[in-house]
């Protein structure tokens, strides 16, 4: 049971053995309090090929997962396919009516507001058209001009819309954490992720990847996906929303050999974006993170 001193354990739904987060209270939480960020993958409905302002469900990475699960013991997985069958099955008639009441009053509430911020626009836009008319022509002719424009702008239109709950307002939506939330402690291995019930079948991270993504988080930096500067995290001394990434980090084994040329070629690319490459091992036999940082200079 979560007390004020020890918040809730946050659920992360697992479909397709992706791990998402539904409720922005979630959200808001990972980034405040673990620098989990995560990437927003939701798109709306009516407009699916724009990717540029993308909300909920956020995905996180097969490290980040880990790392709450495990390091924080901050999470837990839920299979996110059994659950929606778990919710519909006890979804009552009841609880239906009360949903759609509820949408429907935030519907009105919204069009209500809609409305008004139409009238202040058009009262606005009556005085500015009769003060207008009344600089060129003394005045004669403000009364009519407000009076025709008045009518041709007495029509206006309201859009119909609505806000969906969060999934843990939901009636009977509740019922995941009484199936999946657990205080005993989860390792996600190979071994128990394949067979461990009710443990969902989630993706797992490289171990490198991961020694890598713990080493960062531990000195205090944001992680998120460095695909497209050639490396496995971008690394964050604060929120990605007010800095720009320092790092591009890549994680190796101990004792793995990697080409001269990656050296070569992911300093000459982190100096061109003005960032640094960072590549590190962990030693398992001391159990302390070795890191080294490449970059090009002294040109000109």
């Amino acid at each position: 049971m979560a007390t004020d001193a020890t918040p809730a354990k946050i659920p992360i739904h697992v479909s397709g053995e992706r791990g998402l987060i539904f409720d922005i209270r979630d959200v808001k939480r990972l980034r405040e309090e673990f620098h989990v960020c995560g990437t927003l993958i939701g798109i709306l409905p009516q407009i699916p090929q724009q990717n540029v302002f993308q909300g909920l469900p956020l995905e996180l990475m097969p490290e980040e997962i880990r790392f709450l699960v495990e390091e924080c013991d901050a999470a837990y997985l839920v299979d996110d396919g059994p659950v929606h069958e778990l919710a519909a099955l006890s979804f009552l008639d009841d609880d239906r009516k009360a949903l759609q009441e509820h949408r429907k009053k935030i519907a009105d509430a919204q069009i209500e507001k809609h409305q008004q911020l139409v009238e202040i626009k058009r009262q606005q836009a009556i005085e500015k058209k009769g003060n207008k008319n009344a600089g060129k022509d003394g005045g004669k002719d403000s009364g009519k001009a407000t009076s025709t424009l008045s009518a041709e702008s007495g029509t206006f239109y309201s859009i119909d819309t609505y806000t969906t709950e969060t999934p843990v307002n939901l009636p009977s939506y509740d019922l995941y954490e009484a199936r999946y939330h657990t205080d005993a402690p989860v390792k996600l291995t190979s071994a128990n992720n394949a067979v461990r019930k009710p443990l969902p079948p989630v993706r797992l991270p490289k171990q490198t990847a991961y020694d890598m993504y713990t080493h960062l988080q531990r000195e205090q930096y944001f992680l998120s996906p460095g695909l497209r500067f050639g490396g496995q995290f971008l690394a964050y001394p604060g929120d990605p929303l007010r800095y720009h990434s320092h790092h591009i980090a890549i994680g190796y084994g101990w004792n793995e050999k990697f080409n001269v040329l990656d050296v070569v070629g992911g300093g000459r690319l982190g100096t061109a974006v003005k960032k640094c490459w960072y590549v590190g091992a962990k030693d398992y036999a001391t159990g302390k993170y070795h890191g080294f940082s490449v970059e090009w200079s002294g040109f000109g």
